[in-house]
C-alpha cells in the first residue's frame, strides 16, 4: 500500500529502511514457492532454535567453563569444557529430533503448499495449532535441555570433590543461561511465525479462531521482555555475589572474578535485551502499522484492503474484526451498486412522462423508501392517436425492496401484454391474476391493483379494484368544499387465488373533476408522535390544489406528506396518480 506513513511509527532512517524491507516481504502476494523458499519455510524455525541454543553453548563455555572456573580450578575447567561440548552436541541432536517430530503436521502442510495440493481440513487445523504453539514448545525444550546440562555439570563438580554451593553454582548458572536463551528463542520463533510463516499457513487470517492454541496477549510479551532485560540479569548478579567461598581464592580473586563475570554478563544481557526489544517492536509495530494503513485505505473507500493477520493476540483479533468489517463494507458496496442498477432498471419501467390524452390532464409519481420498491403505476394508451381514452394502473406488491421490485416488473409486463390484446378490464385482470398466482407461487406475495379506464369523449369511467384502497373522485362543484366519492370494489388481490372472478364497476367523470389513485404509503405515513397522515389530509391537499393542473395537485400532496412526516416520511413506498378532466364533458 502506498501513501505517507504515520510519523510516530517511524524511527531512524536506517531502521525505517530495514522495516520497509521486512514490510514488503510481509505484504507480498501469495505465489508458487521455489525449492529454496520451501526448504526455508520448513526448517526456518528449527534452524533458529538450534542456532540460538548453540550461541548459548558458546557463551556458557566461554564465561563459565573457561572464565570463572578457569581461574579457580584449571583442571576442572578443561574437564568442563570437553564434557560440555560433548553434551552440547548430544543436546542439539535431541532438540533436532524432538522438534522435527513436533513439526510433522506443519511440514506436511508446507509440502502440500509447495506442491499446490488441496489441504484436508484436519491437516490444516493440526498444522496451524502446532505452528502457533511452537514458540512455547521450543521454550520448554530449551529449558529442559539447559536444566539437564546444569544437572550434568553439577554432577561433574560433585564427582571432583566439590561440595555445597560449589555444586549448585553450575546448576544455577546453567538455569540462568537457559532462561536467557529460552526468552530469546521465544521472541525469535514468534517473529518467524508471524512474519515468515503465517502468510502461507493463514492466508485469510483467523489465527484467533484456531482451536487449542495458547493465547499470547501483549502483556505477556512485555512481561517476557521485562524478564529478559531486568529479572534475569538481576538473578545472575545475585548468584554472582553469593558465589561459594571455596571458589574465591582471596580478595584479589574475588575482585578479578567479579570484574570478569559482571563485564561478560552485562555485555550478554545488553545484547539479549536489544535483540528482544527489536523482535518485540517488529512483532507489534508491523501488524499495528498494517492495521493503520488498512483503516486509512478503508476510510478513503478502498474496501478491498485487508489486514494481514499474523498473530493470535489483541492485534490479531483486531485484524480479524477489521477484515470482517471490510468484508461487510465491500459486500454492502456491491449491494448498493446492484440496487442502484436495479433502481435504474425499475425506473425505466415507469412512465417517462404523462400521456397526451384529449380532454384529460394526467400526472403520476412513485417514491420508494428503499432503492427499489413494490409500488407501480402505468398508463395504458390505445393504438389510435389523439384518442380521448386512457387506462390508468396503480399497483402495490406486498412488502417492499428488491424482491417486490422484481415481482412488480413481472406484473407490469403481464398487464401490458394482456392490455395489448384486450380492452376489457375484467378480462385483463383475470388473465393477469392467473399468471401471478402461478408465478408468485409459495412466496406469499400478492399485488393489490386499481385498474381504471377513462373515456373523455363519452365521460365514461370504468374500473376494477383488486384488493386496493378505493380511489377518490373529487367534484369541486358538488357543494361547499366539493364532494369526494370513493371508487371501491370487493375483489381479492392478484396472485392470491387463480379462481378469482373480476367484474367492472362503472361511473362518470366530468369537466373539473379530479381522479386520485394512490397507495397506502400515503395515508399510513406517520409523524414523530405516531399519528398517521390519513385520508382526510389527502383530501384537504387535493381540495386546496384542485384549481391547478394535475401535476400541481400531485406536488401539493407530496409537499404536505413531506411536511407531515419529516424524517419519517419514507418508511413505505408512496405512489400517486392524478387525472383531471379538462374537456367539454
Amino acid at each position: 500500500m502506498s501513501g505517507s506513513k504515520t510519523p510516530w511509527l517511524m524511527g531512524p532512517r536506517w531502521y525505517r529502511r530495514a522495516q520497509d524491507r521486512i514490510y514488503r516481504h510481509y505484504r507480498r502476494e501469495m505465489r508458487t514457492l521455489t525449492r529454496w523458499e520451501f526448504w526455508r519455510l520448513k526448517n526456518r524455525m528449527l534452524v533458529a532454535c538450534i542456532m540460538a541454543n548453540f550461541f548459548g553453548v558458546l557463551v556458557m563455555d566461554r564465561l563459565l567453563m573457561r572464565g570463572a572456573w578457569g581461574r579457580v580450578a584449571p583442571d576442572l575447567s578443561d574437564i568442563f569444557g570437553q564434557s560440555h561440548l560433548w553434551y552440547a552436541f548430544f543436546a542439539l541432536l535431541v532438540v533436532l529430533v524432538v522438534t522435527r517430530m513436533y513439526e510433522r503436521p506443519v511440514r506436511r502442510m508446507a509440502q502440500a503448499i509447495f506442491e499446490g495440493r488441496e489441504i484436508p481440513p484436519e491437516t490444516a487445523v493440526a498444522a496451524r495449532r502446532r505452528l502457533l504453539n511452537e514458540p512455547f514448545f521450543v521454550i520448554f525444550v530449551s529449558l529442559a535441555v539447559w536444566m539437564a546440562a546444569g544437572l550434568f555439570l553439577g554432577w561433574l563438580v560433585w564427582s571432583n570433590g566439590w561440595r555445597g554451593r560449589a555444586v549448585m553454582a553450575p546448576i544455577l548458572g546453567s538455569l540462568n543461561s537457559g532462561l536467557i536463551i529460552s526468552t530469546l528463542v521465544f521472541f525469535l520463533s514468534e517473529h518467524i511465525v508471524q512474519q515468515h510463516m503465517s502468510p502461507y499457513f493463514f492466508p485469510e487470517g483467523g489465527l484467533s479462531r484456531t482451536p487449542g492454541v495458547i493465547r499470547v496477549r501483549i502483556i505477556v510479551r512485555l512481561a517476557a521482555l521485562l524478564f529478559a532485560c531486568n529479572i534475569v540479569p538481576c538473578i545472575a548478579s545475585i548468584l554472582l555475589l553469593n558465589a561459594p567461598p571455596e571458589m574465591v581464592p582471596g580478595l584479589s580473586g574475588l575482585s578479578e572474578q567479579l570484574r570478569w563475570t559482571m563485564t561478560s554478563n552485562f555485555l550478554v544481557f545488553m545484547a539479549v535485551g536489544v535483540l528482544a526489544a527489536v523482535f518485540v517492536n517488529m512483532n507489534l509495530s508491523l501488524p499495528f502499522w498494517d492495521v493503520v494503513e488498512v483503516l486509512r485505505g478503508i476510510s478513503a473507500g478502498h474496501f478491498d484492503l485487508r489486514v494481514r493477520v499474523v498473530s493470535n493476540d489483541e492485534l490479531g483479533y483486531t485484524g480479524d474484526i477489521i477484515n470482517e468489517m471490510a468484508d461487510g463494507l465491500e459486500e454492502g458496496e456491491r449491494l448498493r451498486h446492484s440496487l442502484a442498477l436495479a433502481r435504474e432498471v425499475q425506473q425505466s419501467f415507469l412512465p417517462s412522462g404523462p400521456p397526451a390524452v384529449r380532454g384529460l390532464d394526467v400526472a403520476g409519481r412513485s417514491v420508494y423508501c428503499d432503492e427499489t420498491g413494490g409500488d407501480y403505476y402505468d398508463y395504458l394508451i390505445p393504438s389510435e392517436p389523439g384518442s380521448g381514452r386512457v387506462g390508468l394502473v396503480v399497483g402495490d406488491v406486498s412488502d417492499h425492496g428488491l424482491q417486490s421490485a422484481l415481482l412488480m416488473i413481472l406484473a407490469r409486463t403481464s398487464i401490458r401484454h394482456h392490455a395489448f390484446h384486450s380492452a376489457d378490464l375484467a378480462e385483463i385482470a383475470s388473465d393477469v391474476n392467473v399468471h401471478l398466482a402461478e408465478d408468485f407461487g409459495e412466496s406469499g406475495h400478492f399485488m393489490t391493483l386499481f385498474l381504471a379506464s377513462v373515456d373523455t369523449d363519452s365521460g365514461e369511467l370504468t374500473w376494477i379494484n383488486a384488493g386496493h384502497d378505493p380511489a377518490l373522485l373529487y367534484d369541486p362543484a358538488g357543494g361547499e368544499g366539493g364532494v369526494f366519492m370513493e371508487l371501491g370494489g370487493r375483489h381479492p388481490a392478484l396472485g392470491v387465488s387463480a379462481e378469482a372472478v373480476f367484474r367492472v364497476s362503472r361511473g362518470e367523470i366530468h369537466r373539473g373533476q379530479v381522479l386520485v389513485i394512490g397507495t397506502d404509503g400515503i395515508w399510513e405515513t406517520e409523524n414523530e408522535v405516531g399519528e398517521c397522515f390519513g385520508k382526510e389530509r389527502l383530501k384537504a391537499a387535493v381540495r386546496r390544489a384542485s384549481p391547478g393542473t394535475a401535476d400541481e395537485i400531485l406536488s401539493a400532496v407530496f409537499a404536505d406528506l413531506e411536511s407531515f412526516g419529516g424524517r419519517l416520511a419514507r418508511r413505505d413506498d408512496v405512489t400517486l396518480v392524478v387525472a383531471k378532466a379538462v374537456g367539454d364533458k
